[in-house]
């Protein structure tokens, strides 16, 4: 078994948009928006890894027919589904795709290009959105840098309002309004590498479209920016145990609890068809939740801790989602695909494992460790530059959304912009930071 396409659910598809595509030869279909891993999970092929927002570890080579033979390394997470692609399953179980390109296609764009602003942006998220707009107010050259197709970041998994808004409407509405100024640019499906020197940085943007409009096109950019803010969120911290080191160890059907959820609201699918939540946090109950609320079938959620919040225990019961408090996946069944787990007890103090073990069978193992900030320049110091939002460790939506305006207000002040009115974004119902245990490892 594996993963499958929800009846409801999918803010980025366009559901009366099918593209038709082949694995091992046969045909499957996906939709418009949907990514390579959306659309190999929703036909029920499992993922050899699950990284952020659908599978970020994974990579896949794609070969253009008709060229002389090479690859060309994409990421299955951010690279979006095309009409008549083909994928075939290599060696060791990796991803090895080509799609229908004509026979001069180019991959590259021959010239790079260059661009120059007062205040870079890198990241799209709540964080980079609320920077990236002081900015634009106070009248600066803005470019605001992507890596995926839409902006928002994690805010279609964030609850509560913004603005009176749900997050991703608050997101789509400010990500529009921004590319609409004429002093502003946007740039999706666009990846930073870190800076050259203070204030130069090095950007891959995909492009489509030309003679040749389903050929993944690069173009290098070279970006000179007065000020930068790095709005690059963060990372959601995998649990260690037995067979399974994050993230070049994980089996099929084994990935973040965040990856979970954001495929089943970004992209109306559901990981597997009996799921398992494995965490140290009070996220993976809330992550349970809001899964089973989509339609997702939770066999039960493991927390390490011998208690967890009590109004998520109450939205367990109420949904009927067994809680197993206290207690660890110290093992998983299955080799091409999951076919279960152990869960045994666990005591924090002595780090202990109980003698007895339950062995329920599943097909989707979702982990979640907390979070951990994933900033660029990492190592790195530099005047120009300061770091937002989660990548500063600002983990919860209000608190996130401070930090990027209090980021653009600095980089304002130090382009000499001087004040800017405008008052910070206004957060209700969103949930608070959830705190780890700090075990990150089973016995």
């Amino acid at each position: 078994m594996g993963g499958y396409r929800l009846g409801t659910g999918g803010r980025f598809i366009d559901r009366g948009r099918p593209l038709s595509f082949r694995v091992d030869g046969q045909p499957e279909t996906g939709f418009a928006g949907d990514t390579l891993a959306s659309a190999l999970l929703a036909c029920g092929h499992a993922l050899v890894s699950g990284g952020e927002a659908g599978g970020e570890a994974a990579r896949l080579p794609c070969v253009f027919p008709g060229t002389q033979p090479r690859a060309t390394t994409v990421s299955l997470a951010t690279t979006e589904l095309c009409d008549g692609l083909e994928i075939r399953l290599g060696a060791r179980r990796r991803w090895l795709g080509r799609a229908p390109m004509a026979a001069d296609a180019p991959s590259r764009d021959p010239e790079p290009a260059e661009a120059a602003c007062d205040v870079l942006v890198i990241g799209g998220g709540p964080a980079g959105l609320a920077a990236a707009r002081v900015a634009a107010r106070a009248g600066l050259r803005v470019i605001l840098l992507d890596e995926n197709a839409h902006v928002g970041g994690r805010a279609a998994e964030d609850d509560g309002t913004v603005d009176g808004l749900a997050p991703a409407d608050w997101a789509a509405r400010r990500g529009a309004g921004l590319a609409a100024l004429e002093h502003v640019r946007v740039m999706t499906r666009t990846t930073v590498e870190d800076p050259e020197e203070d204030g130069v940085w090095c950007a891959v943007e995909r492009r489509t479209g030309g003679l040749f409009p389903q050929v993944l096109r690069r173009r290098l950019w070279t970006i000179r920016a007065r000020r930068t803010v790095i709005a690059t969120g963060a990372r959601e911290r995998p649990l260690v145990f037995p067979g399974h080191v994050f993230p070049a160890h994980d089996g099929p059907g084994v990935m973040r609890a965040a990856t979970g959820l954001a495929l089943a609201r970004r992209y109306g699918v559901a990981a597997g068809r009996s799921v398992v939540v494995f965490a140290n946090t009070d996220g993976g109950a809330a992550t349970a939740c809001a899964l089973a609320d989509m339609g997702v079938s939770i066999k039960a959620v493991v927390d390490m801790r011998p208690r967890i919040d009590a109004a998520l225990a109450a939205g367990l019961a109420a949904r009927g989602l067994r809680l197993e408090a206290g207690a660890v996946v110290a093992a998983t069944r299955g080799r091409r695909a999951l076919a279960g787990v152990e869960i045994r007890g666990f005591d924090p103090a002595s780090g202990h494992l109980g003698r007895n073990a339950m062995r329920p069978s599943c097909d989707c193992l979702l982990v979640s460790g907390g979070w951990t900030p994933r900033p660029l320049g990492a190592g790195k110091t530099g005047e120009h530059w300061r770091v937002c939002g989660a990548a500063a460790g600002a983990f919860d939506l209000a608190a996130s959304l401070a930090s990027g305006h209090a980021a653009g207000m600095a980089a304002v002040a130090a382009c000499g912009g001087g004040s800017v009115e405008i008052a910070a974004p206004s957060v209700i119902g969103a949930q608070g930071p959830h705190l780890p245990l700090p075990v990150f490892e089973v016995p």
